[in-house]
């Protein structure tokens, strides 16, 4: 699939369809944006892609939805300081996401699992 395709997807009524396009193996940075910008699912799906830049990654943290969040700091692309800024996120899941997080330093990691 192509991105001209993917961004037909991402037009489809159906959540699940828009998330299958942002999930894609050939998600450009532009798919992505625009998924981005979509319901929370869809938002997950987009910043879980391994295609996600740092970048993208690193706006995207600031998501309403701790889900979202979790799937950034699950991204293969998730620096450093996206696990410093996710590591004392107000939600347990996000901060448990960090601990967890083999890439995550340790002293990143013990935050995590402190909590706030």
């Amino acid at each position: 699939m192509n991105e001209s395709e993917l961004l037909e997807q991402l037009k489809a009524p159906n959540w699940h369809v828009r998330q299958a396009a942002a999930q894609h193996q050939n998600a450009t940075e532009r798919v992505l944006r625009k998924a981005m910008g979509d319901v929370w699912s869809v938002r997950a799906a987009a910043a879980g892609n391994p295609n996600a830049t740092a970048n993208m990654l690193m706006v995207v943290l600031n998501d309403d939805h701790p889900d979202v969040r979790v799937a950034v700091v699950n991204n293969p692309n998730a620096t450093e300081w996206v696990f410093k800024q996710a590591a004392i996120d107000e939600d347990e899941r996000v901060r448990k996401a960090v601990a967890h997080n083999t890439r995550a330093s340790t002293i990143v990691k013990s935050v995590g699992a402190l909590g706030r």
